[in-house]
């Protein structure tokens, strides 16, 4: 998003550009910030996040939650129509973790889970902490990131209009800048006469 700030709106030189993973329109899960700014405190506490993705999101004073969150008002700006954005010396390539069947056998887990702990709480006498586990149990859901994308960015966030170069890799969003295919794909395209 950097780069394309700078292609696109400070118009700078540039050949051919490769994204790999970019949340072209945002990644819901920017708002983990603060849950991982408490699981550096707490210390020992693992959320089996990734350490590079911890980094990344725990980088800077905080303007990842906004910046990248969709609808943002820096996503909404660099995403605007306007010309001369060059999209055609854009590649893309983006991660899909889970099969379908995967990611339909996670949603019924999910989906059962929460009957199941719905039930629960029903036979619990009622009280306010219960009342609250309900409504929590009520908007709990799996991410679109995790059912169709990298575990941290949409297959569609990844899409930037105008770019007609993209391959979907089944692979997670970290595996991505590590992959041995992805990285001779990305060298040569970055290699490739004009």
């Amino acid at each position: 998003l950097v780069f394309r700030w700078y292609a696109e709106v400070e118009q700078g030189e540039f050949r051919r550009a490769v994204f790999l993973g970019t949340p072209h329109q945002g990644s819901d899960l920017a708002r983990l910030r603060g849950l991982l700014e408490a699981k550096q405190f707490l210390g020992d506490i693992s959320l089996g996040f990734d350490s590079a993705l911890q980094n990344a999101i725990l980088d800077g004073r905080g303007q990842i939650t906004f910046d990248l969150a969709p609808n943002s008002l820096f996503l909404s700006f660099l995403n605007r129509e306007r010309p001369d954005l060059h999209r055609d010396r854009y590649a893309i390539h983006r991660g899909k973790a889970l099969s379908s069947g995967r990611a339909l056998v996670l949603k019924t887990s999910v989906d059962a889970a929460r009957a199941a702990l719905n039930r629960q709480l029903k036979k619990e006498q009622e009280t306010l902490l219960m009342a609250f586990g309900a409504t929590a149990l009520d908007t709990l859901t799996v991410p679109p990131e995790i059912f169709d994308g990298d575990l941290c960015v949409t297959s569609d966030s990844a899409l930037l209009s105008g770019v007609k170069s993209v391959e979907t890799h089944s692979l997670s969003h970290t595996s991505l800048p590590r992959n041995d295919k992805v990285i001779s794909l990305v060298v040569e395209r970055l290699l490739a006469n004009p």
